[in-house]
């Protein structure tokens, strides 16, 4: 073949490859830019870390009798664990909105809506409200996403949102994973301890065995003769 064209064959093959790299760039690149603040948030401080989230959801849960797992999937739905997030007079982590919440803020003490524990504080403060009123969580969350009025019509039809659906899920979720790392850890932990619970085992009967003279170390009379003959 002449060289002209196999050289020419070599360059459509490198230009094939550079057209490769620039699409895999451009995935990974907008698998970056485009990944969700969940993730982000464990480096982004525009986020709230998930453990910090999962801390204050636990603390706050128990003080105000709610699933910790309802309030961690309501702020992951709401703002992406986004801090700053807003959406008119809606603010924060839970889109509180401070005109409707302004003297429950008061009361609350809270004087930074951005603040990510304040804000859970004010979210939680307002289900508890909610729940004395209907303890379901269905409707709570319904009534925490719409207006009244429209809630109301829906729950006495017998819907429920899609809204109210995919948190109730989404808690669920968050809660069989935590238990199956629980039990991955407790089993993780079982078998460290039995490994270990071996190696002592093997090290006592080491002992045993020197101290009677059984391992060779020692002449054979007496009482380590009398040891190996029972």
């Amino acid at each position: 073949l002449p060289y002209s064209y196999i050289l020419h064959q070599e360059y459509k093959k490198e230009k094939k490859g550079l057209k490769l790299k620039k699409v895999l760039c451009g995935i990974l690149l907008g698998t970056m830019l485009f990944s969700t603040p969940v993730m982000a948030a464990e480096t982004n401080e525009n986020f709230v870390a998930w453990e910090d989230l999962k801390t204050y959801s636990e603390e706050i849960g128990e003080k105000y009798n709610i699933d910790p797992y309802i309030l961690q999937a309501l702020t992951e739905n709401e703002s992406r664990l986004y801090i700053k997030a807003e959406n008119g007079d809606c603010k924060g982590i839970t889109q509180i909105n401070i005109k409707y919440h302004a003297k429950r803020m008061e009361t609350l003490g809270i004087t930074d809506i951005y603040d990510p524990y304040s804000n859970l504080l004010v979210c939680a403060d307002y289900l508890s409200d909610l729940k004395a009123e209907k303890d379901d969580i269905y409707y709570i969350l319904m009534r925490y996403n719409m207006k009244t009025s429209t809630a109301n019509d829906m729950y006495e039809k017998g819907e429920i949102s899609n809204y109210a659906d995919s948190i109730v899920k989404r808690a669920s979720e968050l809660s069989l994973n935590d238990l199956r790392a629980a039990k991955t850890a407790a089993k993780e932990q079982a078998d460290q301890e039995a490994k270990e619970q071996k190696q002592n085992d093997a090290l006592a009967e080491s002992e045993r065995r020197i101290s009677t003279g059984m391992d060779g170390t020692l002449p054979k009379g007496g009482a380590a003769l009398w040891t190996e003959w029972t």
